[in-house]
């Protein structure tokens, strides 16, 4: 199969940012407490105090910044864009109560697309958000690349994180698995024009596209795996993740040097 070179500018549309989110290599830690708003405010104070285990604590840490969704609209763009400059000139943390109802508004959307944006480059020492069980379902459908950045917490003490979207497609030629898998890599890749060689391993012959992401310098930041669309189903997301991963190590063509790492990240299932 050919290999495409895409850049990360030239793909725009909301699901493929989401896959795009999974090559960020030091995202800003980012929790999505699922609670009733009172019980959500005592774990998130919790988790910035240090009194709840968390792995992931950043080690920038000042005061726990409350943004009340409400007022961060009702003061409109200006001042939402003003939150954020302020987050990532500090070490403050931002919390984020009932984090859903931004998705109700121009400005709350904008204020969160910018978020994720601070979040993917990590300039915001750490973000902790709430939404309730009832609202999880419609956080998942109207914020994908909020989820994609979050360790989910629920106040029973479990734990997820949301690394796969089911989608349905508009084109069937489209149907199937697309998987980001992301580069740490200290060199580029040997040979760019380079086609994954299927033989020895048959879950390769799955491998229906490539595509390769990268800037105008330095190593290619990771490549997105399309899967053929009878590959998978949506369930197996483990299968698609390992294969998708096992053709962008292929595609390096070369042994890996310590500290490089390959990782799938983020899927997609279109079907």
């Amino acid at each position: 199969m050919e290999l495409d070179v895409l850049s990360p500018e030239a793909i725009s549309r909301e699901y493929q940012r989401f896959l795009l989110d999974g090559l960020c290599r030091s995202p800003s830690p980012l929790v999505l407490v699922v609670g009733e708003p009172a019980t959500a405010t005592v774990v998130a104070l919790r988790l910035h105090d240090g009194s709840a285990s968390w792995d992931e604590r950043p080690a920038r840490i000042d005061g726990l910044w409350r943004v009340d969704a409400a007022s961060l609209v009702a003061g409109g763009a200006v001042r939402a864009a003003s939150v954020l400059t302020e987050l990532e000139a500090s070490d403050h943390w931002a919390f984020l109560p009932d984090v859903d109802t931004l998705g109700d508004s121009e400005v709350g959307r904008g204020f969160l697309d910018r978020l994720i944006v601070s979040v993917g480059q990590g300039e915001i020492a750490s973000v902790i958000a709430s939404t309730t069980p009832e609202r999880l379902p419609c956080l998942q459908r109207t914020a994908p690349r909020l989820m994609g950045f979050a360790i989910t917490l629920s106040v029973d003490g479990g734990r997820a994180s949301y690394r796969s979207i089911a989608a349905r497609s508009s084109d069937s030629l489209d149907a199937g698995w697309v998987v980001a898998v992301r580069y740490e890599l200290a060199g580029d890749i040997h040979q760019e024009g380079a086609a994954v060689d299927a033989a020895g391993d048959g879950r390769l012959h799955l491998v229906e596209s490539l595509g390769l992401v990268k800037r105008e310098r330095g190593p290619a930041l990771g490549v997105l795996v399309g899967l053929s669309a009878d590959a998978f189903t949506a369930s197996q997301e483990d299968a698609a993740f390992a294969t998708a991963q096992l053709a962008a190590t292929r595609l390096i063509s070369r042994p890996l040097v310590p500290g490089e790492k390959i990782t799938a990240m983020r899927g997609v299932f279109y079907a």
